[in-house]
């Protein structure tokens, strides 16, 4: 990520196109379409998975921030966590970009740089379920 320009940042209610960036043919941020098409598209999805009230999400490898951000919109209380420090700051710098909506709930992000951990990319949603159990996003349990 460190291609970016300082300027750069990833929002989808406020999307922007970079299309003179060097970042691939493919690049999701390249164009309005291809962020309504892929980056917009993954928010809805995941969306529709969690429940209508407030969850404790934690995002592993978030990347640039944009799924944190709106879950955070949506009055969830989010945690993004990558091993990037552009990532992050790409994150924080969009976060920061447009002030935040009533509703809004939190967004905390962390940089696990130099950490032996290996991130895999996921969402966990933490529900209030019986002793400390985890929901995943992504699964039916």
């Amino acid at each position: 990520m460190s291609n970016l320009p300082a300027h750069f940042i990833a929002d989808l209610r406020h999307p922007i196109g970079y299309p003179d960036l060097d970042a691939g043919r493919w690049f999701q941020w390249r164009s309005v379409p291809l962020i309504e098409l892929s980056a917009l598209d993954t928010y809805q999805f995941v969306q529709s998975m969690l429940p209508q009230s407030p969850q404790t999400i934690v995002e592993v490898g978030c990347g640039n921030g944009y799924l944190s951000l709106e879950l955070a919109r949506d009055g969830h209380l989010v945690i993004g966590i990558d091993v990037s420090p552009d990532s992050i700051e790409v994150a924080e710098r969009s976060s920061a970009a447009h002030p935040h909506p009533p509703g809004f709930g939190s967004l905390r992000y962390l940089c696990t740089a130099g950490s032996s951990a290996r991130i895999t990319p996921m969402i966990v949603s933490m529900s209030r379920r019986p002793a400390g159990s985890i929901r995943c996003s992504a699964c039916s349990s």
